[in-house]
């Protein structure tokens, strides 16, 4: 078990469980790779295993029940093969540290019901029911898929069958009692939070703000609890005083760096961390509980769920007028700049188009004839690029993604398998299929030389002769088993390099699919460009100068899974490269397509069109 002797911070959290999750990863891993069967004349089925504990808290402190969880896992699988004569191999332990149960927005839990769905393994193993769900809907959606594609689901200590309505009604019993008991250790702790604020004025933790100290009393701080710090308290008036004056984050975000002022942290303020100060409501001595339910009804909520203001047992730093003050500017600065959005042109390829020599391009403006125009221009190069012609090509790459979503993802698999990882375990393969060959032929003639040796031999020797066919044989069957392991293991690695593949694809598909929505509503510009962000790795131009033309390439996918969607998807659509000298407005040369000739580089070794 390991001891967190001191507090630390959030970056050492992450790292420590970072540690902690890869560790067990390692045992994980060296179980896959030693196993071997119990009974090499037994059939042997793969599946996996799932872990899970709920906190970060839990991962860190209790470290072993990680470990625990592989060990005992690994351990059913073996009573399991017992039980059934049938050697269960797990090849894969999903891992899950610090999620909750009650929500099934969980990456490797998620990807355990994909593998099942494309039945990828025949069997599922937990420590405990309640690791795979504390919810009641995602329990019987999870049990009926295991149902419907063969896959058994196993529980240390339960042998129930799901298909039996008896001992499924058993199952959703224990599973309604995990539900029950997350739901009710949940009730208690905010039951307990609302009181500890609404009567002892204290919150649950004590983040430092820039004003206040954590509150000594009898020599010892009190959690939840703070007191005005007075040389502090100046620094936090000045701030918003600035910010009252100027109207601006930005300018006193400038003078706040040019005075060298810093947070509690000790670190400089940005307009991330200035902006959460400025509406930080502790500064006022009091406090919003439940914001989410500020407009819902009372009457439909628990006394603990209620929006309410709880004025705090210190002295405020901000005052109330200054505070009101500063509050109205934000809002006002706020609309404003959601109206700009709308009004300003929001570029929202920047950032990832590009030329293929990397020389990236920014959104300019420019009035012409035609009215004014927008373009991504290219300083490097002197190059421009009608905005409106490389947004809108964007959004037909995303309306093709998704119709063409179940041929991608076909196409993704067939692309893993030439990759040159694929190439080298291909090539191990063989080897360990050449050695089980040779460890064949090296079995048939010892039983050929035993049979020699019993017919030729004399009676006396019978028994010498079977002991030391017996012992030759056990030993190239041992070895076999290691080698069919082994050979396992690689085909599974081959595997997961296509599965890291289409796990990967298929939430790009999710993004793509939000954002076709957010265009259809018409969203703020701010969260299209946002999520084409997460999307594409980048937009590639590839310009030719003869021509003067360009193609987009818009690329999904990062580092081996790159792949790279023509504009709109209808073939290479080229658009026309306006020079930096002259404003004209570019013309539309869609039906033009490049020549292969016109290229300055080599078009990318996998392009979209020649991966199906």
């Amino acid at each position: 078990m390991r001891i967190i002797e001191k507090k630390l911070t959030r970056e050492e959290k992450k790292a420590l469980i970072a540690k902690i999750v890869s560790e067990c990863k390692e045992i994980a891993e060296r179980h896959i790779d030693e196993w071997k069967p119990l009974d090499p004349t037994w059939p042997t089925i793969e599946g996996c295993a799932y872990l899970r504990l709920s906190t970060d808290k839990q991962v860190m402190v209790e470290k072993g029940s990680l470990e625990q969880q592989v060990h005992i896992t690994a351990s059913e699988a073996e009573i399991k093969s017992r039980e059934n004569k049938i050697n269960y191999r797990i090849i894969r332990f999903f891992i899950e540290p610090g999620i909750t149960g009650k929500s099934d927005k969980r990456p490797e839990f998620n990807a355990l019901k994909d593998g099942i769905d494309r039945s990828l393994y025949k069997f599922v193993i937990a420590k405990e029911l309640s690791r795979i769900t504390r919810d009641d809907l995602t329990w019987h959606i999870f049990m009926d898929r295991c149902v419907e594609r063969d896959c058994e689901f196993v529980v240390r200590g339960l042998r129930l069958n799901p298909r039996d309505p008896i001992q499924r009604h058993i199952l959703n019993q224990l599973a309604g009692a995990a539900s029950l008991e997350s739901s009710v250790t949940s009730k208690r702790q905010m039951e307990s939070n609302h009181t500890r604020l609404t009567i002892s004025k204290r919150l649950n933790s004590t983040r430092p703000i820039l004003g206040l100290d954590q509150k000594i009393e009898h020599g010892n701080p009190v959690t939840g609890a703070y007191q005005i710090n007075s040389a502090e308290a100046k620094t936090a008036n000045w701030i918003f005083e600035t910010f009252v004056s100027t109207e601006s984050e930005a300018v006193t975000l400038r003078e706040i760096k040019g005075k060298g002022v810093k947070n509690k942290f000790g670190h400089e303020f940005n307009s991330k961390t200035l902006h959460k100060y400025l509406t930080n409501l502790k500064l006022t001595g009091k406090v919003e509980r439940n914001h989410k339910n500020k407009n819902k009804d009372d009457r439909f909520l628990l006394p603990y769920e209620r929006y309410e203001v709880v004025e705090l047992d210190y002295e405020p730093v901000i005052s109330v007028d200054l505070w009101n003050k500063a509050q109205a500017i934000i809002t006002r600065n706020s609309e404003h700049l959601r109206k700009n959005t709308k009004l300003k042109k929001v570029y929202l390829l920047h950032g990832l188009i590009k030329l293929p020599d990397g020389s990236t391009f920014h959104g300019t403006g420019a009035n012409g004839n035609g009215g004014r125009k927008n373009y991504y221009f290219s300083k490097a190069k002197k190059l421009r690029i009608d905005a409106d012609e490389a947004e809108l090509g964007a959004s037909k790459a995303v309306v093709q993604i998704i119709k063409d979503s179940e041929k991608l993802l076909k196409a993704v698999k067939r692309h893993s398998q030439s990759e040159t990882r694929q190439s080298l375990l291909k090539s191990e393969k063989q080897r360990f299929l050449d050695m089980i060959e040779g460890l064949k032929a090296e079995k048939k003639r010892a039983e050929l030389r035993f049979e020699a040796l019993l017919a030729d031999g004399s009676r006396e020797k019978r028994g010498q002769y079977t002991k030391e066919f017996e012992t030759s044989v056990d030993r190239i069957n041992t070895e076999t088993s290691k080698l069919q392991a082994q050979f396992d293991t690689l085909e599974r690695k081959q595997a997961v390099v296509t599965d890291n593949f289409y796990d990967q694809f298929k939430d790009r598909l999710e993004i793509a699919q939000k954002i076709q929505n957010l265009i259809s509503k018409k969203a703020d510009p701010v969260h299209i460009k946002g999520a084409y962000a997460k999307l594409f790795n980048a937009v590639i131009a590839e310009p030719c100068q003869e021509t003067g033309t360009y193609k987009l390439q818009f690329v999904i996918g990062k580092g081996e899974a790159e792949k790279p969607v023509p504009n709109g998807g209808q073939g290479s659509v080229t658009r026309t490269l306006v020079r930096g000298k002259g404003l004209e407005p570019s013309q539309d040369c869609s039906h033009r397509l490049l020549r292969p000739a016109c290229l300055p580089i080599p078009p990318p070794a996998h392009h979209w069109n020649s991966i199906f």
